[in-house]
């Protein structure tokens, strides 16, 4: 239940009040009635003893997953070797499995099972310093450099989706959806012409798809109806002159006609 323990205000009929949950009860207490309770010196809800320190505006779950993340980076900065430093993918499969086995002590280990392993990550720390402090001198590099590879593939995908008609093909071998694309599509006009001329024996009321890739004229075209903008004057040339006929002949006497 989210509601303070002492008052029993309601967070989601409230939701103003800050509420702080004790992390030795788990019982929650609002930002108001902490200072009572604390001159209490006792949970309002099971009689615990509290302390100041002890409340959070985070929930266990949430505190644990922070405290896992926090061990995680500091074993991280010790255990810091890469794939390129172990001579076959199995050697750093067990390196990346004892990596995750002292992060798993440390997380949800007893205290005599956090102190060991601590011990065992001190005597791995001094015995393999200098190749920690290289690591962690060529890591800046390393994340510069995959950034920049990022940057350069999303720049090349970019590029190949403005590109031509006839380098709309290439996609495919880039973009994970163009199979699927075309597939929904169908049999779509591979060039500006042969689509320009399969708009003219459409019908004025048939949506076009959007051309992926299309760019310049043919992307201008475009409309977010998924239309042509020839389509719309078609239209408005065949309602205008199907008005026009109607009411011509309408007024025309029938013998006239």
């Amino acid at each position: 239940m989210s509601e303070c323990a002492r008052c029993h205000v309601d967070f989601y009929h409230n939701p103003e009040v800050r509420l702080l949950f004790s992390a030795i009860c788990e019982h929650r207490i609002c930002e108001r009635c902490l200072p009572q309770a604390l001159r209490a010196r006792n949970c309002p809800g099971c009689g615990l003893a509290l302390r100041h320190e002890d409340f959070s505006d985070m929930p266990r779950e949430c505190r644990e997953v922070d405290r896992e993340l926090k061990v995680r980076r500091q074993i991280r900065e010790i255990y810091c070797k890469t794939a390129q430093d172990f001579p076959s993918g199995d050697d750093w499969d067990e390196y990346l499995l004892l990596r995750e086995d002292i992060i798993h002590k440390l997380v949800n280990g007893s205290k005599e099972e956090v102190q060991d392993t601590w011990h065992e990550i001190e005597r791995y720390k001094a015995h393999h310093a200098e190749s920690i402090r290289q690591m962690q001198r060529v890591r800046p590099k390393k994340v510069l450099e995959r950034m920049a590879a990022v940057i350069k593939s999303e720049g090349n995908f970019a590029s190949k989706v403005n590109a031509d008609w006839l380098d709309r093909m290439a996609l495919a071998s880039n973009h994970p959806f163009q199979e699927q694309y075309d597939a929904l599509l169908g049999d779509m006009p591979r060039s500006p012409d042969a689509s320009l001329a399969a708009v003219g024996t459409a019908s004025p009321l048939t949506p076009q798809p959007l051309m992926a890739g299309a760019k310049g004229d043919a992307a201008r075209r475009c409309s977010g109806g998924g239309q042509l903008s020839q389509l719309s004057e078609k239209k408005a040339r065949h309602f205008f002159f199907a008005d026009l006929t109607s009411g011509v002949r309408s007024a025309v006497p029938t013998s006239c006609a």
